[in-house]
């Protein structure tokens, strides 16, 4: 009896561990990744340029006890034609935190002092410019945003 027992518990556990033929699939390492170009130019309120203001991309996704709770990801600043552009790369998307914020930072060089503003990510359209390499790089996007500043 114990060798009858013996024999069917060695069969069955034979029979449990066989696999079949079929590969594994491969493990996937990595973030999801998406690549964005911003650009924009940014004019007085009477559509002329303005070259040196400082445009901004920050991120908020810190406290917001701090005295600036926005992190800097990126700063350009605009050329003579009042245009500027920036790239970045997330694995996050669009979220209600990124923002770009237009600076004077040359004080009258360019005219006079102006104000700076502030535009969410989320508020402009997006259009796709590149496909990504595999699943993970869900391509390139453009997003423009044009500011108006007033003094």
């Amino acid at each position: 009896m114990k060798k009858y027992l013996f024999f069917l518990l060695l069969s069955t556990t034979f029979v449990v561990s066989c696999k079949d033929d079929e590969p594994e699939a491969a493990p996937e390492h990595g973030t999801p990744s998406i690549r964005y170009q911003v650009t924009g130019s940014v004019t007085d309120e009477a559509g002329n340029p303005l070259k040196g203001i400082a445009v901004r991309l920050k991120d908020n996704f810190m406290n917001p006890a701090f005295k600036d709770p926005y992190m800097q990801l990126d700063s350009v600043g605009t050329d003579e034609k009042g245009e500027y552009i920036t790239n970045f790369v997330n694995d996050t998307g669009i979220r209600d935190g990124l923002v770009l914020i237009a600076e004077d930072t040359d004080g009258q060089e360019n005219g006079g002092l102006f104000r700076p503003d502030t535009i969410r990510l989320t508020d402009m359209e997006k259009k796709k410019v590149g496909e990504g390499a595999d699943e993970w790089d869900s391509g390139t996007w453009q997003l423009k945003a044009d500011f108006k500043l007033k003094k």
